[in-house]
């Protein structure tokens, strides 16, 4: 808070911290330790653990769940923008995750390729079922014997110009 703004608050700061003196639930009155010295100095009291037995109390129980919860949990919320050679050197080497289960679930590879292999053995059992006779065996693909005892039509049995006829284009 701006010096200003509890230099005006001051008397609300002091009346909300004299009623948390007297609160029954030991966290509000340890936090009303803290601020005690607040509105008159602007500081936080952080000797708290000689003066109220208290406050040893529920440092020991923070201490036990800070001891519960993972190291990359206590971090600081910059730490999520290091890189991990600078996050190594900050803080140290984490442990990795623990897996406490793992999926038997085969790769989306192996599926496909599992698709891809029945559907080529569908399309060759289709060909082998109607491998009867291909359309361009029919007429193109096969050789035909020639029959040479019918006349060739078409092609005249006189010669195109005979060699003494005189040409068109001659002079």
């Amino acid at each position: 808070l701006p010096r200003r703004t509890v230099d005006e608050m001051k008397e609300a700061l002091s009346e909300i911290i004299q009623l948390a003196t007297v609160d029954s639930e030991p966290w509000v009155l340890m936090v009303a330790d803290i601020l005690k010295s607040f509105p008159e100095t602007g500081s936080l009291n952080l000797d708290l653990e000689e003066q109220n037995p208290n406050v040893q109390d529920i440092l020991g129980e923070l201490r036990e769940k800070v001891g519960e919860c993972e190291a990359s949990a206590m971090l600081p919320l910059e730490c999520q923008y290091l890189n991990k050679n600078a996050l190594t050197t900050l803080v140290g080497p984490l442990t990795p995750p623990v897996k406490h289960f793992q999926l038997k679930r085969k790769p989306k590879s192996a599926t496909l390729r599992a698709e891809l292999l029945q559907k080529s053995t569908e399309t060759a059992q289709q060909l082998k079922k109607t491998a009867g006779v291909p359309f361009h065996a029919k007429g193109r693909g096969l050789v035909k014997k020639i029959d040479t005892t019918t006349p060739l039509k078409g092609i005249p049995k006189a010669p195109f110009r005979s060699p003494t006829a005189p040409s068109l284009f001659s002079p």
